[in-house]
């Protein structure tokens, strides 16, 4: 009998152990969460979790700030998301902690999606200038279009207190699906500021305006098209869509 229960006590033991570990594992990642991986790994798994369709990877825009951007496409549709890098340098910058749905022009903006801000501060003249920028990525799948020039017209408030601005950047294809506009604000006063965070947020208030025009062109420099759209989704709009 003593033979008998040596032969599998032993194997019983070893067992128990490897399912002590195996739980103390899940616990370790239920409470750390997921380990960090490669970006487009990040993104496979926002997909599902986003229930959005898997999309070939574009784009990735690392730019110093601590939140690059991913852009994907699938069907003629764009897809972005920010990143979490582990860390800020290095390899622990090519490693991600997460990556989490931004907008989509499936759904949220039809003409393409915007990214960002992206920032840095500047030392000029014994003075400090924040420096924002950010993209607009607009749809165009035109093969004969080689460039494009985006010109949008802002405004905040009505009357005596309104604030209007003007923002222009031209881009030159690099994807066969969308151009690339960067747009940049060096310093600004506080309504400038506010019209840029509306822009790369997609939302602004009802006194908050932003008509876009994107005009494409060819290798000859001929206009080849036009679009025009809004680049702002209204808060007020937003709170009937949730029913609000």
């Amino acid at each position: 009998m003593r033979r008998i229960h040596w032969r599998y006590s032993r194997p019983v033991g070893c067992l128990l152990c490897v399912c002590l570990l195996l739980a103390l594992a899940w616990l370790i990642r239920l409470v750390s969460g997921p380990p960090p991986a490669g970006a487009e790994t990040q993104i496979r798994r926002a997909e599902r979790r986003c229930l959005r369709p898997p999309g070939e990877l574009a784009e990735i825009y690392d730019e110093g700030s601590y939140y690059p951007y991913a852009v994907t496409k699938r069907d003629g549709e764009l897809y972005t998301y920010f990143l979490t890098p582990q860390g800020l340098e290095g390899d622990d910058r090519k490693h991600c902690t997460g990556a989490y749905r931004w907008r989509d022009s499936a759904g949220d903006q039809a003409w393409g999606c915007s990214i960002g801000p992206f920032y840095q501060f500047e030392l000029t003249g014994g003075s400090t200038t924040q420096v924002q920028w950010m993209y607009v990525l607009v749809k165009n799948s035109d093969p004969a279009v080689t460039a494009g020039r985006l010109t949008i017209e802002t405004g905040l408030g009505a009357g005596e207190e309104a604030h209007t601005r003007t923002w222009t950047a031209r881009a030159e294809r690099r994807d066969p699906d969308y151009l690339s506009f960067r747009l940049e604000l060096r310093g600004g006063r506080d309504s400038s500021r506010e019209l840029f965070s509306a822009l790369y947020n997609g939302v602004g208030s009802k006194e908050t305006t932003a008509m876009a025009e994107a005009v494409f062109y060819d290798a000859d420099g001929n206009e080849a098209g036009r679009l025009q759209f809004d680049m702002l989704t209204h808060e007020e709009e937003r709170s009937e869509e949730n029913g609000a």
